[in-house]
């Protein structure tokens, strides 16, 4: 197994998909909020549960409708953590994902029990501008992965938003991160313009983010649902 250390934390990457059991039922799912000094939370822990656990809508909500009540979100949410005066950044001024997890993990430590959790979901408040610096709003594994975490090996799913959100684009930030945790890729856009595809493929450009009518898709903060080929997934 490849193994790999970020600030403490070590990752052990999962030999083998864990199946598609691992996606069915309850999803007990831990939410970490963090802030820093120059980095304030700016919500409510009670606005964070509302829209990751419910009532409607939120991101649990969305995942029963998508799957039939096949799957859906039950946990906890815990925070602001203060982590220290001043957040950790890249050189491009982007945050760190992972120092920032190693961060929560490790001030969550003394309150949680980490083997009980399949899904963790991170939380930073306005970490950066997309626009000005090219930092991303959300990241999400692809799958779960075996991590050592304070409480033995486990299998979890980590995702992050980091960026000022209002309501409606935390739900579409994660219900797309989420998506990655589940095993699905980007919806993407075979761009042919007026040649019809089978005549020449190569002539078709391949556009990441391309399906405008899937959440997996360039999709702004519309929960709109699954394609059929990542249901299936």
């Amino acid at each position: 197994n490849a193994e790999r250390e970020d600030g403490g934390i070590q990752m052990l990457q999962n030999p083998e998909n864990p199946g598609p059991e691992f996606n069915l039922g309850r999803q007990d799912t831990l939410v970490l909020i963090g802030e820093y000094g120059d980095v304030p939370f700016q919500f409510s822990r009670a606005t964070v549960t509302a829209e990751v656990f419910g009532p409607n809508p939120s991101v649990s909500d969305f995942y029963s409708e998508n799957f039939e009540e096949k799957t859906w979100l039950e946990g906890a949410v815990l925070g602001p953590l203060n982590l220290g005066v001043q957040a950790p950044r890249l050189e491009t001024g982007c945050i760190d994902p992972w120092e920032v997890a190693n961060a929560l993990i490790s001030a969550a430590d003394p309150s949680v029990d980490f083997s009980r959790y399949k899904r963790i979901l991170f939380i930073l408040d306005n970490f950066g501008t997309s626009s000005v610096n090219g930092c991303v709003g959300g990241q999400g594994s692809v799958g779960a992965f075996l991590y050592a975490s304070p409480d033995g090996l486990t299998a979890q799913s980590w995702a992050w938003s980091t960026l000022h959100w209002f309501a409606s684009d935390l739900r579409f930030i994660y219900s797309h991160e989420l998506g990655h945790n589940f095993g699905a890729f980007h919806s993407n856009f075979l761009n042919c313009g007026d040649i019809y595809f089978g005549d020449n493929p190569s002539n078709c450009s391949n556009e990441e983010y391309g399906n405008l009518f899937a959440i997996m898709g360039g999709t702004g903060s519309r929960q709109l649902h699954f394609t059929a080929k990542h249901k299936r997934l």
